[in-house]
């Protein structure tokens, strides 16, 4: 089971399973804090933005769940602000919207926060998506043991491992063969790294790969 027991870490805890970036509101039976405890989530909630970036950067979450709007920021603010730390841990970033934005989703999805979610949630599909990302996030972070960077390091093919279209990772091989090196931590997208724009059948193939 992806359940866990219930606890409430304090801010010296290292770990949590989700970092809850959200407002005191009035106890609701739709609060989505009290669905994630119902639910036995291991949860820290955060209160301010400070409080949460602070926790983000303190410990490594492997879901970030954040208001949209808190403390005068919004949500693609608070993801600008987490995103080298977001990458470098492997952490999800999914923001909370009371209401459906077809812009800020499309903006989201293109900065590359992983999920929304919206007012009124349907429970069960609200578990599956949490579900699914934390067993996601769980396999990516396979990238951060030693065993793997020494067979990707020493590896004589090119490689790289990309998060969508950014490129979070590449080997010495890949930086020998394009001349690129990676940007002192920064992401690089792989269109920065390959031209599609040639063949037509050269970008039908890199979007059936990207999907």
């Amino acid at each position: 089971s992806n359940k866990s027991k219930i606890f409430f870490p304090d801010m010296n805890s290292q770990k949590c399973s989700i970092l809850l970036i959200l407002q005191p509101e009035e106890e609701n039976k739709n609060s989505l804090y009290d669905y994630l405890i119902e639910k036995e989530f291991d949860v820290f909630h955060a209160k301010t933005v400070d409080e949460g970036i602070f926790k983000a950067r303190e410990c490594t979450p492997d879901l970030i769940i954040c208001q949209n709007e808190i403390d005068n920021k919004t949500g693609l603010q608070i993801f600008k602000l987490l995103y080298h730390d977001l990458i470098k841990k492997g952490t999800s970033f999914f923001i909370f919207m009371p209401d459906y934005s077809k812009e800020d989703v499309l903006i989201g999805l293109e900065m590359g926060v992983d999920n929304f979610i919206f007012l009124p949630f349907d429970k069960s599909a609200l578990t599956r998506k949490i579900e699914h990302q934390l067993s996601k996030v769980k396999k990516i972070r396979i990238l951060e043991t030693e065993s793997f960077k020494l067979q990707f390091e020493s590896a004589l093919v090119a490689k790289f491992v990309a998060n969508g279209s950014q490129i979070i990772m590449m080997n010495p091989a890949l930086e020998k063969l394009t001349g690129v090196k990676s940007k002192g931590g920064k992401s690089l997208k792989i269109d920065e790294l390959f031209d599609f724009s040639e063949k037509e059948d050269s970008l039908i193939d890199f979007r059936k790969c990207m999907n």
